[in-house]
């Protein structure tokens, strides 16, 4: 790769279905705008449908012949994930990438709807099923798909603390991030790994860091 890649830099993205979680602001946002300004279908899977009409405007705004669709995903809600999964095969055959990039970082304490620590259920949990609800839809995918899984270096100083992973005990807002960006990479390696020993050749698993 080039040292000065720019999003100009990017394939042509014609016929390709392409699912951003997060897709209303951040790198969510500006990657649905790179690649809907390069041929590809978006799907913007977001919790707020406000926020994400105000992002598809936006993004139209600047690349007016832009092909998105917008569909509610709250990833840490396990109900929504499910939701959302039956909703876009009910309306597309395959998923050419599946881009897990919402998140949420060092937050207060808080439960979700099934009871999960919130940064781990919306960072990997959520993310994790919505995965495995899409693994057929990948497999279809004409010339082979990519999972993209949006870690962090913040993994570096991440610790699986498997004794009590929703931090019941003595929660630690970073560590608990930390935490649940190190479940992302190893989610990657772990979901290669499996893609490998079933033989599936067209789907490739890979983990990004978002930058500071």
């Amino acid at each position: 790769m080039k040292n000065r890649w720019t999003t100009q830099d990017i394939a042509d993205q014609s016929g390709k279905f392409i699912i951003i979680t997060g897709a209303n602001s951040g790198l969510g946002y500006a990657s649905a705008k790179a690649l809907a300004a390069k041929g590809a279908h978006v799907i913007l899977a977001v919790r707020n449908l406000k926020k994400g009409q105000e992002a598809v405007d936006k993004i139209l705004t600047s690349v007016p012949k832009a092909q998105l669709a917008l569909m509610q995903c709250d990833v840490s809600d396990l109900d929504s994930v499910t939701q959302f999964v039956e909703a876009y095969t009910s309306q597309y055959d395959w998923v050419d990438v599946l881009m897990n990039n919402a998140g949420i970082m060092a937050t207060p304490p808080r439960k979700t709807n099934q009871g999960f620590e919130a940064q781990f259920a919306t960072n990997h949990l959520g993310h994790f099923a919505l995965t495995g609800r899409l693994m057929e839809a990948l497999k279809l995918a004409p010339n082979g798909s990519r999972v993209i899984n949006v870690s962090s270096l913040a993994a570096r100083t991440g610790k699986m603390q498997f004794d009590d992973i929703h931090w019941n005990k003595n929660y630690r807002a970073m560590a608990v991030y930390s935490q649940s960006k190190l479940a992302n990479q190893l989610f990657t390696y772990g979901l290669q790994r499996r893609l490998d020993q079933a033989k599936v050749h067209n789907v490739t698993s890979v983990a990004a860091h978002p930058g500071g």
